[in-house]
């Protein structure tokens, strides 16, 4: 349990430099209306990624994201809030690398393990976008 509680912590700690690293490159940008609004953009994404369909996030990504600026930064943002949306959704494959990595904690790996695995990770994101956003978890239902 140990062993996977750290792994659990490996995979937070990557969406929490992912945030902080998003949070630096939008900070630069020089216009404060336009920072503010990225920023802001952001986080609505971020949170949406916690519990929107993959079709509903997509469709947001079209909505909100500048077409002419589809650059390496917005594909790496848009594919990172994919993956924290299959978490979080728990909507990937059991043969995903970091469920397959997490699965092999777990001594009989039966279906209720797995799936208190995939809440636990999915709980575990949540709750980092939450705080990171300044959402009070409270706020949006959740338990």
């Amino acid at each position: 349990m140990k062993h996977l509680l750290k792994k659990i912590d490996r995979e937070k700690n990557k969406i929490e430099h992912f945030i902080d690293s998003m949070r630096d490159f939008f900070s630069k940008t020089h216009d404060q209306s336009e920072r503010n609004n990225r920023l802001e953009v952001f986080d609505t994404l971020l949170l949406l990624a916690t519990y929107a369909q993959a079709d509903e996030l997509e469709n947001e990504f079209q909505s909100v994201l500048p077409l002419q600026e589809r650059g390496e930064a917005i594909n790496y943002l848009c594919q990172e809030l994919r993956e924290i949306n299959g978490f979080c959704k728990g909507s990937f494959s059991d043969e995903h690398d970091v469920y397959k990595d997490l699965f092999s904690e777990i001594k009989f790996p039966t279906a209720e393990k797995k799936q208190a695995v995939r809440n636990l990770l999915s709980a575990t994101i949540t709750e980092l976008i939450f705080e990171k956003t300044n959402t009070p978890s409270k706020g949006l239902g959740a338990s």
